[in-house]
């Protein structure tokens, strides 16, 4: 028998128009969270709505999270980006291919630091998240009209990171 909530969450804006759905999160599989993330215009009222698509009864709790707004850079070719000690993330806008898929490749410059990423279209849909602890990572972003971003960060803020990224 199955006891487990499943949840579904749904962004919507003042029209009804929806801006992000989800019945699980990519981020935390083998939960039951679920998660939205979207680039949301910036003047308008939001309608969040979260269901329980179970029989089972439970609490939910709810939270909203806003980005920091990052300066962004275009990546093209590779370059190292170095993170200081307490230092904040880093944004790259990857532009679009739309004739074939592109590979970034993304390592540490020292064996001592780690970084995160995170990879999302430009609409704010997530593509990959590395949370922490890796040394190297290489995603595959898909032919497509939309630009990417990429968002590095170092694992542990007070060492700070040095990483070099490269398409």
């Amino acid at each position: 028998t199955d006891f487990a909530i499943h949840s579904s969450l749904s962004v919507s804006n003042s029209s009804g128009q929806p801006l992000g759905f989800s019945t699980e999160d990519t981020l935390t599989p083998m939960t039951n969270d679920v998660r939205v993330t979207a680039k949301l215009p910036a003047d308008d009222t939001y309608i969040v709505t979260l269901n329980n698509q179970s029989d089972v009864a439970g609490n939910f709790s709810l939270s909203l999270s806003v980005a920091d707004t990052l300066e962004q850079t275009i990546l093209t070719g590779s370059l190292v980006v170095t993170i200081a000690p307490d230092g904040s993330a880093q944004q790259f806008i990857i532009p679009a291919s739309s004739d074939i898929p592109q590979i970034v490749s993304i390592r540490t410059q020292s064996s001592r630091t780690s970084f995160s990423a995170l990879l999302q279209s430009a609409d704010g849909t997530v593509l990959a998240s590395i949370p922490m602890g890796l040394n190297g990572v290489t995603l595959v972003i898909p032919a497509g009209t939309l630009d990417h971003i990429l968002t590095i960060d170092a694992v542990d803020s007070a060492a700070g990171a040095a990483v070099e990224i490269e398409i």
